[in-house]
């Protein structure tokens, strides 16, 4: 990160990466530098193989953050791409997000997912690695409309249900 942005990771911030890339909740305080810590993860999984996903709280943060450290990753050698709701998803823009090594989303894109499931979108990418920059925003504050889906073991289809929320939620 020094040669394309200037800075040098601190020590805390490593230890922050080493936390996330073994899957586990890196508390990191304000000012300390999470948004650069979570480069560590993404292109340590990007290593082997997965699609890393990094999800901020609102897409004023996501494009700022894409826009910050894709120079970074880039230089790193991961294509890297940002999954915009307010884009238009078209089959070229899938087909470039399928390839990234790391893609920056917001918290509305698991919304694309279901509109995935109800055959709006041919493809999205896989999920393997999802980082969560500012996680207590993502899980406590951003819950406007709590929505919760569920089925149940012996339930055959859960599409339906999908539907369903999809609707009202459309409303």
């Amino acid at each position: 990160g020094y040669r394309i942005l200037g800075y040098r990771h601190h020590y805390v911030q490593y230890l922050g990466g080493a936390a996330m890339a073994d899957d586990k909740i890196a508390e990191i305080q304000n000012g300390e530098g999470k948004t650069y810590t979570i480069l560590l993860p993404a292109f340590l999984h990007s290593l082997y193989g997965k699609q890393v996903h990094i999800m901020d709280s609102s897409q004023y943060l996501t494009q700022r953050n894409y826009h910050w450290m894709r120079g970074v990753l880039e230089y790193l050698g991961c294509r890297v791409g940002l999954l915009n709701e307010a884009a238009a998803l078209t089959e070229k823009k899938m087909e470039h997000l399928n390839s990234c090594h790391v893609i920056y989303e917001n918290l509305n894109a698991p919304f694309l997912r279901l509109r995935h499931e109800l055959g709006e979108y041919s493809s999205l990418p896989r999920y393997d690695v999802l980082i969560a920059d500012e996680a207590d925003q993502l899980l406590i504050s951003q819950c406007d409309a709590p929505i919760i889906l569920t089925a149940s073991k012996e339930s055959k289809n859960i599409l339906p249900l999908l539907k369903m929320a999809y609707n009202i939620i459309a409303e």
